[in-house]
Parts: C-alpha cells; structure tokens; sequence
C-alpha cells in the first residue's frame, strides 16, 4: 500500500513549500501502514523497514536510529541511475547493503518506487526493506540440514538462501537452470558430482521470481528403504 498507492504521501513528495502538518501527516501515515504489515510479517518471522527520501527535504525511517541513516546513499548507486534514465518508477534490488552512516553493513532486499512529477524528473524515493537476515531465520526453521532452498530472480541471481554462500551469486548448476526453464513444478535432476536431487519450485509471477528447493533423493528415499528392509526381515522371519 506505502510503496504503490499512498497518495497523501506522494503528494507530500511532490510539494515544494512542506508546513509541519504536511509532516505530522505524512508520518502518522507511514506509521499506520507500517503498523498493519509489521505484525503480520512478525507471524512468519521476517521484519521490514520504511524509509523514504524527497528532493524537497523530506526523509523518514522506520529503523531504530534514524539518524544514522544515509537517505541519499540510494541515489549514488549505479542501478538507481539505470533505473531513474530508463524511466522504470518500480523496481526490486537484491542483495543491497542498505548500510548507515558509520559504515555498518545491512543486506537487504528492496522494493523501490520513484515518484515522478509531471516533467517526470524524479522527486523522491520510497524504499520497502527486507533485511536479508531475516528472511535466512526464516529458512532455517523450516529447512533441514539436507536441503537447499533459494530465491532466484529473473536474471538467475540467488537473492535469499539457506546457505549464504549462494546469496549474490549464480552457482546453480546446470540441471538447475534447465528445471527452473521447464514447466515442470517437480523432477529429479542430476548434479555434475552425480548426486541426484528432488527439485521443486514455484513460481511467483508478481516478480518473475522462483522459489527452488532440492533435496537428495537419498533422503527422500531412506523410508522407502528402511520400511522395504524390514519387510523383508519380516517375511523371512
């Protein structure tokens, strides 16, 4: 709702002379959104953050010290030039090192929304933050030691994992690649070691994302096997 139909604050963004009750306004209303999402995001163990920057002066941060932040740092990076010359307003960036005034670093996966006045020059940044921490605690109470699961996006980068080696980077092998291109949902592919896996994904067409899990198929097996050795121990008895 913040990052694409807020039009109080969009308008806030927009203007040029801001009285205090524009900013009381604006605030109260980035708290009330940020409120309704934040404990809904708690449930599932993954937390986010607002923070917004507008060439007339106006930031905000939901983060604890948010004087600390660099509200301008987003505009230094080249993807943001990219994005503001091709004229894209809504974008993902994976893997960013939102990180603050004393240098601390904080991976995060953000949503981005330019606002745009009507010469379409740029007038102010709203930025939705997902700590990359927190999406891996996220992962790890639902994933064994045995399985991998990893976010991919368009591009084949893995943007959220269960290891975070992977995070940043495009290691999957090829029968990964191949099962992600398939319109398979499930089948057993086979590493360049050998080792056979189960691989599942789903897609999420909101963002051209998938979400891929692999387990070997060892251990998908090993119930199989250990319930078909005891029935034979049984006849034989």
């Amino acid at each position: 709702d913040l990052c694409y139909y807020d039009d109080i604050l969009t308008q806030v963004i927009l203007q040029d002379d801001l009285t205090m009750l524009d900013l009381n306004h604006a605030k109260a209303q980035i708290i009330t959104t940020y409120t309704k999402y934040h404990q809904a995001f708690e449930q599932i163990g993954v937390s986010f953050y607002i923070a917004i920057y507008a060439t007339n002066g106006f930031e905000y941060c939901t983060l604890p010290n948010p004087e600390l932040y660099d509200y301008q740092k987003v505009t230094r990076m080249s993807w943001f030039s990219s994005n503001e010359y091709f004229k894209n307003d809504k974008f993902i960036i994976s893997n960013y090192n939102d990180y603050n005034k004393n240098r601390e670093d904080n991976y995060v996966i953000s949503t981005i929304r330019l606002i745009r006045d009507r010469d379409k020059t740029c007038r102010g940044v709203i930025m939705i933050n997902i700590p990359c921490a927190a999406v891996q605690a996220a992962f790890e109470d639902v994933v064994s030691p045995d399985n991998t699961i990893y976010l991919v996006d368009n591009l084949m980068r893995v943007i959220s994992s269960s290891d975070p080696q992977l995070i940043g980077t495009s290691p999957l092998s090829t029968a990964t690649h191949r099962f992600i291109g398939s319109g398979d949902d499930f089948s057993v592919i086979t590493h360049a070691d050998g080792t056979e896996y189960l691989a599942s994904k789903y897609w999420i067409s909101a963002y051209d994302w998938y979400l891929v899990e692999e387990i070997p198929l060892e251990s998908v097996l090993q119930p199989l096997v250990t319930t078909h050795r005891s029935l034979l121990l049984f006849s034989l008895a």
